[in-house]
């Protein structure tokens, strides 16, 4: 959920925001369902959060975007 041309502060930021919304242990009371959807897309942040931080990896990245 962040733009493409952003600086290394605003992924640190959108990461901090997106893992402290979705860490699985803040949906402990939550149902099974949304526990599992916490797990999934928590995962998937931090994926993402690995790729962006490494310059290489977001390079690679974003020349896969390139129509």
């Amino acid at each position: 959920g962040i733009n493409r041309n952003c600086d290394e502060r605003s992924v640190i930021k959108a990461y901090r925001d997106s893992a402290l919304r979705w860490h699985p242990d803040k949906w402990a009371s939550a149902s099974e369902e949304q526990k599992t959807l916490a797990e999934s897309t928590f995962k998937e942040v931090s994926i993402a959060y690995n790729t962006l931080k490494d310059s290489s990896k977001r390079r690679q990245y974003d020349l896969t975007l390139v129509f």
